[in-house]
C-alpha cells in the first residue's frame, strides 16, 4: 500500500516530467523564448568545450593518417577434407 508521502512524491515527479515535455516541444507558447535561451546556453557551453580542444600555438603539428593496406575478399570454392575421429566400423559382427 502506498503511503501518502510516496503518492505525493510520485505525483510531483510526474507533473515535472509533463511540464518539461510541454516546455521542450513548445506546447506552451509563452515559454518559447526561454527554450531559445536554454538552447543558446547549451551551444555556448559546447562551443567553449570545442574551443578549449583547439591546439595551442607552438604545439606539435597534427599527425598524418596512418598508411594502411587494402585486401579484396572474393568468394571461391575450397576443398574441405573430412576425417572421422574414432572408429568407423562396428565393434561386433552380425
Amino acid at each position: 500500500m502506498m503511503t501518502v508521502r510516496r503518492a505525493i512524491s510520485v505525483l510531483i515527479v510526474m507533473v515535472v516530467e509533463v511540464a518539461a515535455g510541454l516546455f521542450w516541444f513548445g506546447a506552451i507558447p509563452a515559454l518559447e523564448s526561454l527554450q531559445g535561451w536554454v538552447v543558446e546556453r547549451v551551444a555556448v557551453v559546447a562551443g567553449r568545450a570545442v574551443d578549449q580542444a583547439q591546439p595551442v600555438a607552438g604545439a606539435a603539428p597534427a599527425q598524418s593518417p596512418p598508411e594502411v593496406g587494402v585486401a579484396d575478399v572474393l568468394p571461391r570454392e575450397v576443398a574441405l577434407p573430412v576425417e572421422y575421429a574414432g572408429r568407423v566400423v562396428s565393434p561386433r559382427e552380425v
